[in-house]
């Protein structure tokens, strides 16, 4: 998280885009704590980086609430159970990602 906040806000950063995180995870905590990606989660919202989290694996597995409060919103935490579940939540972030068709590709 603090790599793609970092990278997010650097000097390749294009600052028409919006800047958005998918963080993609087994959702557990290894080798620092859960509450460590929180707080940096929570830097990089405070500086404007939308993140979705995806917890890969099952319920019982991960560490759910933390995910939950990592996510700019609590529905931008995302389960899937396993790899298939995938396409479908990907599909779910880009359409809550506008992506105006007027700023790529001449509007087509």
């Amino acid at each position: 998280i603090e790599a793609g906040h970092l990278e997010l806000m650097g000097a390749a950063r294009n600052p028409q885009n919006r800047p958005v995180m998918i963080v993609l995870t087994d959702g557990l905590a290894n080798p620092v704590p859960a509450s460590v990606a929180v707080r940096k989660a929570l830097d990089a919202r405070g500086d404007g980086v939308t993140i979705f989290t995806i917890g890969l694996g099952q319920d019982h597995e991960l560490n759910v609430p933390e995910l939950r409060e990592m996510a700019s919103k609590p529905e931008y935490y995302l389960h899937a159970p396993d790899g298939e579940d995938l396409l479908a939540i990907y599909d779910e972030i880009a359409a809550e990602i506008p992506c105006p068709a007027e700023a790529f590709w001449g509007g087509r």
